[in-house]
């Protein structure tokens, strides 16, 4: 019927939109907010060690490491989900589950480098 036919391209869009709104929040923590509070941290723990910056602002700093290593495994699930359930719809396994980021490799502990 054509309001299943219906139903299912929209729900195509949407998941499609998912896909891609995904993939580029994966982007933007890996090749931006993550660098830069790799590098905040870094900066406050040496002007921690040389006495220019509370403690306060360095756990501050590894705090928001943290948060954005979390947004990142966040936004990689929901792309890895979006696939699932374009692949669902399709019935047949959908090919790019990296959206172009080139990290198909799930998981990673990158929050923590730079706090070693």
């Amino acid at each position: 019927p054509l309001d299943l036919a219906n139903r299912r391209a929209f729900e195509g869009e949407d998941m499609l939109y998912e896909l891609l709104d995904a993939g580029r929040r994966v982007a933007l923590f890996e090749g931006e907010r993550l660098p830069r509070a790799r590098q905040a941290l870094e900066a406050q723990t040496a002007a921690f060690r040389a006495g220019g910056s509370s403690f306060l602002e360095l756990v501050d700093a590894e705090r928001t490491l943290l948060e954005f290593g979390l947004s990142l495994e966040r936004a990689r699930t929901d792309r890895f989900q979006a696939v699932a359930r374009l692949s669902r719809l399709a019935g047949r396994p959908v090919a790019g589950a990296g959206a172009g980021t080139g990290t198909d490799d799930g998981p990673t502990d990158d929050t923590t480098e730079a706090s070693r």
